[in-house]
């Protein structure tokens, strides 16, 4: 049975008028800005809620996840990395650069302010939105974690007024200078699903 979706109307920045996603059931993020480590000082400048004009879907990538690990410490960790790391030309990042992060269950964890301006996706660092699984080659996306991610995005997509069509797998974004396997070929597909009503 195909789903045949509504006209929508856009707005300049893929922004809709109508109709937006029904809001979400169970959605709740916890909040756990304070407790990764930050050098604000390393920021960009901010940008308007206005600047958000699609969602960049991320997993980590590499290494394997253990069942019973603590997705605050792996936060913590992965911030650390992105302060320490050299984006080049000595720029160092502020703190983790993803908005959002789902752990494997599916809970949802704001991770920086949605005004940040992250190193996330090259040249669409400004109109992007990133939001992160943890998965990665070895441990793909769980079931969990991409109704989790389904969620969010509906969530998100009320906050900003974007567009079904509005997001898209970090790698899927060549035109802003990215070449990357990111999302992974799972996320990947369910993000094309979403993005045709399938899912």
């Amino acid at each position: 049975m195909s789903t045949t979706l509504p006209p929508i109307l856009l707005f300049p920045g893929g922004r809709v008028s109508n109709p937006l996603p029904p809001a979400p059931s169970g959605v709740q993020f916890a909040n756990v800005r304070a407790q990764l480590p930050r050098v604000p000082a390393n920021d960009p400048p901010k940008r308007s809620l206005f600047d958000i004009e699609f969602l960049v879907i991320h997993w980590d990538g590499t290494g394997t996840i253990a069942p019973d690990y603590d997705p605050i410490a792996r936060y913590k960790w992965e911030a650390q990395y992105h302060i320490d790391k050299d984006w080049g030309g000595g720029s160092h990042g502020g703190g983790l650069m993803y908005a959002v992060k789902i752990d494997r269950s599916g809970q949802a964890y704001t991770c920086r302010n949605a005004t940040d301006v992250l190193w996330h996706a090259n040249a669409a660092n400004i109109p992007g939105y990133a939001i992160c699984l943890d998965a990665t080659v070895d441990s793909p996306p769980t079931s969990a974690q991409l109704a989790g991610l389904k969620r969010v995005i509906e969530t998100k997509r009320r906050e900003f007024g974007l567009d079904y069509g509005a997001v898209f797998g970090h790698g899927e974004l060549t035109q802003y200078g990215n070449s990357t396997a990111c999302p992974g070929p799972n996320a990947l597909q369910w993000v094309r699903d979403y993005r045709a009503g399938r899912v």
